[in-house]
């Protein structure tokens, strides 16, 4: 059960602070039921809703400052994911995200850094895919890493880019 006040990760919105519960309709005829309203701390304007009564595998606690220092210093023993079947490539960046699981989600960057150098080498540009997907995997990994760290993303990438190349 999350508290009034907490910060968590949702997968898609990044850091959230749980700002109070309300009650809401569910769709169709159905009765009311209580609902945490979420605001993520990138953009005060957006709401997010998520039933009280269900179990989230999308959703965690943030990284405390210890846990994130930690975090920062294991990223260069992260391996890449691989992705051996092209037409998986999607899904594969999709679950890593979707997972909140931040060693996943660096093994998705490091996978298309690699598929980029690869691509460039042979007179290739980035697919829209993989552009995609690397922003928003980089937004989920630093938003957190520089919540927990009171840095901004741009610190962050100099931060990981210290410790590794990704």
């Amino acid at each position: 059960m999350l508290n009034i006040g907490d910060y968590i990760v949702k997968a898609g919105e990044g850091v959230c602070r749980v700002d109070s519960t309300i009650m809401m309709k569910v769709p169709g005829d159905g009765p009311e039921v209580p609902y945490y309203l979420l605001v993520p701390v990138s953009d005060a304007r957006i709401k997010v809703y998520l039933p009280v009564l269900e179990e989230y595998t999308e959703i965690r606690p943030v990284m405390s400052r210890s846990e994130a220092q930690i975090f920062v210093e294991s990223v260069s023993r992260i391996e890449a994911t691989e992705v051996r079947d092209e037409k998986q490539r999607e899904s594969t960046y999709k679950d890593a995200l979707r997972s909140c699981e931040p060693e996943r989600i660096v093994g998705i960057i490091k996978h298309m850094s690699n598929r980029s150098l690869e691509r460039q080498a042979q007179g290739k540009k980035n697919t829209a895919m993989d552009e995609r997907y690397f922003a928003m995997a980089e937004k989920a990994l630093y938003s957190e890493i520089g919540f927990a760290l009171e840095k901004t993303d741009e610190e962050v990438r100099l931060l990981l880019n210290e410790v590794t190349a990704i």
